[in-house]
């Protein structure tokens, strides 16, 4: 998948207001644009979804404009979508409950 497919996408909601529906079609919320705005300027509560993906992830699928994966550090999943970054965040923990594979073999000596 690329990057800018994920980044790309628009969200729709509705809501009713004095009796009638409000249609809305907006982007997605990404943790760097709510600290922007001042929303949420506390890294902590914002940007805690990507720190926990960058401390967590080693390789992914995903890739950047140049045909390259996409980042795994703070600033790059920072960027995407929250909603996106939680749905990876699940994917994690539901793989918590599988047994891991073995990594490649330490060169250490004994």
């Amino acid at each position: 998948m690329k990057v800018r497919q994920i980044i790309d996408q628009r969200c729709e909601a509705s809501f009713e207001w004095q009796g009638e529906p409000v249609n809305l079609v907006f982007r997605p919320f990404t943790s760097a644009a709510l600290e922007a705005a001042g929303l949420g300027t506390d890294k902590a509560v914002t940007g805690g979804v990507a720190d926990f993906l960058a401390r967590s992830l080693m390789d992914w699928d995903v890739e950047g404009d140049n045909g390259k994966p996409y980042p795994l550090d703070f600033d790059s999943l920072n960027a995407l979508p929250v909603a996106f970054n939680v749905a990876a965040i699940n994917a994690v923990v539901s793989g918590m409950t599988v047994p891991p594979t073995p990594g490649p073999a330490s060169g250490g000596t004994s």
